[in-house]
């Protein structure tokens, strides 16, 4: 029996292409993008306000981390184009 399908097509979202694009492209994105984005906002506010520095020390560290789940697509866009090159070397060697 086949499970429960979303409106992305269940493929690795590392494949280039029209898939890829969707996802970026989805209200998925969209959305934890702009979540990703509001979080930050709230880190600021905790920076300014933040007097110890263990405090401005572990927001830095979670301002760091949000910022790269928005760069995510960009990360899996260029490893699936690596891939894609391996795996078109490989099949040349065969």
């Amino acid at each position: 029996m086949k499970g429960k399908r979303n409106s992305i097509d269940e493929k690795p979202l590392r494949s280039s292409g029209p898939d890829f694009d969707r996802f970026i492209n989805s209200t998925i994105w969209y959305d934890i993008s702009n979540l990703v984005k509001d979080r930050q906002e709230l880190l600021q506010q905790e920076f300014i306000t933040a007097t110890d520095m263990d405090s401005i020390r572990n927001i830095q560290g979670q301002m760091k981390a949000w910022k790269e789940v928005l760069g995510i697509p960009t990360y899996l866009k260029q490893h699936a184009h690596i891939e894609a090159n391996n795996n078109k070397i490989d099949d040349d060697d065969r």
